[in-house]
């Protein structure tokens, strides 16, 4: 192949992997219901999207929880209907935080 021939390759693929960078919505901050009402519904998720940053509403469907991750299922209502999956690893979040998610997810899968 000719050089222009990977250059082009190159271009493309660098623009491929930019838009799925930017299009995947990335989690800020999590915030749970108050606690007078369901632990399932009116979840805040802080998302950041190549739209800049919002806040989502959300319901919580799963929980899995193993010893250095916590995997979250929502069904986001707003601003848009969709299903969305976080992953929470040990070593991202603070030794306080991590103890809430752990207590949260004991609580929810028994």
């Amino acid at each position: 192949m000719a050089l222009w021939q990977y250059v082009l390759i190159f271009v493309v693929s660098a623009a491929v992997v930019s838009y799925l960078a930017l299009s995947r919505p990335i989690l800020m901050h999590l915030s749970q219901p108050p606690l007078n009402k369901s632990v399932y519904q009116h979840w805040q998720l802080l998302m950041r999207s190549s739209r800049g940053d919002a806040l989502w509403q959300a319901e919580l469907t799963a929980v899995s929880s193993y010893p250095w991750v916590i995997c979250l299922s929502f069904i986001v209502i707003e601003p848009y209907q969709r299903h969305l999956s976080v992953t929470v690893f040990r070593d991202q979040v603070s030794a306080e935080h991590w103890r809430e998610l752990t207590i949260l997810a004991n609580t929810i899968s028994h």
